[in-house]
């Protein structure tokens, strides 16, 4: 199965129901800790919730496939991040949780509305700040042992720039009045008198028919793509049947791709750098984490 070393630490970020109500059967167990079937199944609730607000329809459905089948090697991997910030002494002052705890119950309409989806979640405010508490653990721990030992240098990113200038082209950005109507007469009829008069002079007449595209190359549709990007300025295409209606491009302008320059790219290429090396970092110390810890798994023994 492949390794999901990121998702724990993102999704204990974000704030877990994991490991809400009584205890039933144990899943695994991460040094002395254990891990139960119910926290389990928050755990991939919470990651369905967390994928859902960035992705949808079929690409959603297979995020989610390869994801939940690892949902149990990534809350293993949670487990691991706050025992070790436990294990460095690190302590949250309560002062911060009850911030927290005041921001959420401030998304609410009602402080009733809050209790009530406590006991939907199967939960209760002590819970609810033991969690919280693990949010921060995770946080100071990652920000010690990666983050604050990472560095991007100058150099580091003039040399990506320099390796990749493809990724730092503009693409071309299309200004173009479009005429549609599913009278195929109509259509020519529009055409004809826009080569022999001009835009200018029949756009008022067409007002209802037309509308305004601005796009990049790569937002517009394929079929419709496949007409404007052959078009020069001020140039109209034939009538085109497409999806059932007939289609007039006037070109008003093409913008062509340029470069963007270090000083414009530099921080973009930065972040990418950064997370690439915190994404490594990390990794590599969740890993050792694993590797130094007594994990006990009894998942495929419960599915036997």
């Amino acid at each position: 199965m492949k390794k999901i070393v990121i998702l724990g630490y993102l999704a204990v970020t974000a704030f877990s129901w994991a490991g809400f109500a009584q205890i039933n059967r144990i899943v695994a167990k991460v040094n002395n800790e254990i891990i139960t079937e119910r926290d389990l199944a928050s755990y991939k609730q919470l990651i369905k919730y967390r994928l859902s607000q960035r992705y949808s329809g079929s690409e959603l459905r297979k995020k989610l496939k390869s994801l939940e089948e690892g949902a149990l090697e990534s809350l293993i991997e949670d487990r691991l991040i706050v025992q070790a910030a436990k294990k460095e002494g690190m302590k949250i002052p309560s002062r911060m949780v009850n911030e927290r705890l005041e921001q959420i119950i401030s998304n609410y309409p009602s402080y009733s509305d809050f209790e009530e989806e406590l006991i939907r979640k199967g939960i209760n405010v002590a819970i609810l700040r033991k969690r919280i508490r693990e949010k921060f653990l995770t946080e100071f721990i990652v920000k010690q042992k990666i983050k604050d030992k990472i560095f991007i240098s100058p150099q580091d990113v003039t040399k990506f720039y320099n390796e990749h200038p493809e990724l730092f082209k503009s693409k071309p950005r299309y200004y173009c009045w479009v005429f549609k109507t599913k009278d195929r007469e109509k259509a020519f009829t529009f055409y004809t008198e826009l080569i022999k008069s001009g835009f200018k002079e029949i756009k008022s007449k067409y007002k209802e028919e037309l509308f305004y595209l601005n796009s990049k190359e790569g937002q517009l549709r394929k079929d419709i793509a496949e007409v404007v990007t052959q078009l020069k300025n001020k140039e109209a295409s034939v009538p085109r049947l497409i999806g059932g209606y007939y289609f007039v491009f006037y070109l008003e302008k093409k913008v062509p791709s340029v470069k963007l320059g270090l000083d414009q790219a530099k921080e973009r290429i930065y972040n990418y750098l950064f997370e690439k090396e915190f994404r490594r970092r990390l990794g590599n110390w969740v890993n050792k984490l694993k590797k130094d810890a007594i994990i006990e798994n009894y998942e495929n023994n419960l599915q036997n």
